[in-house]
């Protein structure tokens, strides 16, 4: 029979986390501080919802959540899909005596799906049930129109 010690238990799991190393970064020569890791970005990716059949004149609600299970597969989290508007043309606005860039904070790459929406957290009904529905409903939103869950 084999006994171990907390002693020997303690030295196994040390020497077996530097067996594995940063096995990732050996292979491909990327990691660290480097900023995609060992991933390679994808181009027009994700992909523009509004293409994929059943779902045209959508786009993407709001991300929660972004998880790389592998460089080959990686979950987005969203909620619900909202109806595709085009961009609005990006202007100043003079008439406050102010020079804004209008829309506000809408000019970076990564945001360009992220429009003024309808609040998600005010607009989602409650826990999907018929109760939640007619609530939404009363407040003056169409399901179907505003949003699809």
């Amino acid at each position: 029979m084999l006994t171990l010690s907390f002693a020997g238990l303690a030295q196994l799991a040390v020497l077996s986390s530097f067996a594995q190393g940063p096995a990732y970064t050996e292979g491909t020569g990327k990691g660290g501080q480097d900023p995609f890791g060992p991933y390679e970005p994808v181009p027009d990716w994700p992909k523009d919802i509004s293409t994929l059949r059943g779902n045209e004149g959508w786009t993407w609600g709001a991300i929660q959540g972004i998880f790389a299970e592998s460089a080959d597969r990686i979950f987005v989290i969203q909620r619900g899909v909202l109806p595709k508007i085009d961009r609005p043309e990006i202007r100043f606005v003079e008439d406050q005596g102010t020079r804004l860039l209008f829309p506000v904070g809408r000019n970076y790459a990564w945001r360009d799906n992220t429009m003024p929406w309808r609040d998600a957290t005010q607009a989602s009904p409650d826990h999907n049930n018929d109760h939640g529905w007619d609530l939404w409903g009363s407040a003056g939103y169409v399901r179907g129109v505003d949003a699809r869950w």
